[in-house]
């Protein structure tokens, strides 16, 4: 005997078109966590980005899309945009001082509207922030991406702050 899932969310008639994709802006259908039935949540492009099972669910005007699946008890606030690899933890998302900062998929971080690998940010952060006029937050941003490597098991590209400021 198979199980049931119970749809939690439905697409209301509000879209938006994002890096070429059309998204669906969602409506909660039933109670689950802290979202009630009716509740409007963000954007996602398919169902298959956000499961129907679980506490999961895309707040505010975050975007999930292209082949990111969102389940278990992940959370997606704000404006993040989730495009790749499967979330049962909420990804990291912190709004800085000038940009934010936030874990996009499993193998990279954006720094405002920069996508960077882990290897690329480590090896290029000093250039990155010159080159965007960030060199005055330079360290908050690069506890922010320790921060990042140590919640996502990449601890190799950790930067080491007293180094850094060497």
């Amino acid at each position: 005997m198979s199980r049931v899932t119970i749809k939690k969310y439905e697409f209301t008639e509000e879209t938006k078109v994002f890096c070429g994709r059309k998204l669906h802006r969602i409506r909660a259908l039933r109670d689950f966590n802290d979202v009630k039935a009716g509740d409007l949540g963000g954007f996602i492009e398919k169902e298959e980005n956000l499961s129907h099972e679980g506490n999961c669910w895309v707040y505010d005007n975050a975007k999930v899309y292209d082949n990111a699946e969102i389940c278990g008890n992940a959370e997606i606030y704000g404006n993040a945009k989730i495009y790749n690899g499967k979330w049962v933890k909420s990804p990291l998302y912190i709004q800085g001082t000038k940009w934010a900062f936030y874990v996009s998929s499993e193998n990279t971080v954006t720094t405002g509207c920069q996508i960077y690998t882990f290897e690329e940010w480590q090896k290029n952060y000093k250039q990155i922030a010159e080159e965007h006029g960030g060199l005055e937050v330079l360290t908050e941003y690069i506890r922010y991406f320790n921060l990042a490597c140590e919640m996502y098991g990449q601890d190799e590209y950790k930067i080491d702050l007293e180094e850094k400021a060497a």
